[in-house]
């Protein structure tokens, strides 16, 4: 009975029918369309959250190879009370705000002037005072090359490893 009055329906209004058609399909398009968009935001959600965790297991993963590396092929220097002296005058000299920082580089240019390996390297964070030109003229001058990043640090090493 219902497919009659339906068949009825469509003889009687066929223009209405259509249009309501019409409505119904660009209704399931919109719905498939937020879907899809919901759907593409949820994946775009995902790989940011899997990118910055791969991000951070290479970070582990560089600070850790840095670290064995630094283990096998690094040296403390004491300081000594020459360093102590010299630090004053580098201090003044370069205009280093901190004190620690200028006894670190005083040691590093007298291990360096005492030392006749070529291949040294000095690595530090503090880009705002080592970074300095006077400060890395000075280091250069003692033949050392001054890193200011861990991948800058890997890759010296690898460079001193493949010659």
């Amino acid at each position: 009975m219902e497919a009659f009055a339906y068949a009825e329906r469509i003889e009687k209004h066929p223009g209405a029918l259509r249009t309501l058609a019409n409505e119904q399909v660009r209704g399931i398009w919109a719905t498939s369309r937020l879907a899809a968009s919901q759907h593409l935001q949820q994946t775009i959600e995902e790989a940011e959250i899997a990118y910055d965790f791969l991000i951070l297991e290479f970070s582990r993963n560089l600070e850790s190879v840095i670290d064995q590396l630094l283990a096998h092929n690094s040296e403390i220097i004491a300081c000594t009370e020459n360093d102590l002296r010299q630090c004053l005058e580098l201090r003044k000299a370069l205009d280093l705000p901190e004190a620690s920082d200028a006894l670190i580089l005083a040691t590093i240019l007298r291990h360096a002037d005492q030392t006749t390996d070529t291949k040294r390297a000095f690595f530090s964070l503090n880009t705002a005072d080592f970074d300095k030109p006077e400060v890395k003229q000075k280091v250069q001058s003692a033949h050392t090359t001054y890193l200011r990043s861990e991948i800058a640090v890997y890759g010296w090493m690898q460079a001193q490893h493949d010659q």
